[in-house]
Parts: C-alpha cells; sequence; structure tokens
C-alpha cells in the first residue's frame, strides 16, 4: 500500500429539500497517482478522527483532482463531522 499526503482544494455541502446532506471533497491528486475507474482509497481526516474511510473515486483518471462524493447519515457520524 502507498500512503499519499494530499490537500483538499474545494468542497461542498448538500441539503436538499428531502433531508439528504452530501459533502463532495475534491482532493488534489498526488503525482504519479494511477487509478482504474471503479477503484477506492481510505481518507484519514485528522481534524475529524484518526481512523482511515473507504470512499470510491467518483472523479475520472484524467482528472488533477480526486472526487468524493459521501452521504451524510448521522450528524454524529464521521460524514456528519465534515458536513
Amino acid at each position: 500500500t502507498n500512503r499519499h499526503d494530499s490537500v483538499v482544494v474545494d468542497s461542498s455541502a448538500i441539503d436538499s429539500d428531502i433531508s439528504e446532506k452530501m459533502v463532495i471533497l475534491k482532493v488534489k491528486k498526488p503525482n504519479l497517482f494511477h487509478f482504474y475507474p471503479g477503484q477506492y482509497v481510505y481518507l484519514k481526516i485528522p481534524a475529524v478522527d484518526n481512523r482511515w474511510h473507504p470512499f470510491s473515486i467518483g472523479s475520472a483518471p484524467e482528472s488533477d483532482t480526486l472526487d468524493f462524493y459521501i452521504k451524510v447519515y448521522k450528524e454524529t457520524s464521521w460524514s456528519g463531522k465534515i458536513f
């Protein structure tokens, strides 16, 4: 396994009328990082906790960012804390 430090370059919080919440994180793709559609990575955000969480990559392989579309389940959950 390889670990890459990266930086969130953009984030959005979406709160729809039907009480569905979502966070979109765009992370700078590390140099020499290659992936295929359907692959996933583990994300860790130390400001939230020190555990790794698996997420599918939602961007195209040729993109400069790795995009993650994360559904928020509860305010007290990991996804709720990044919302």
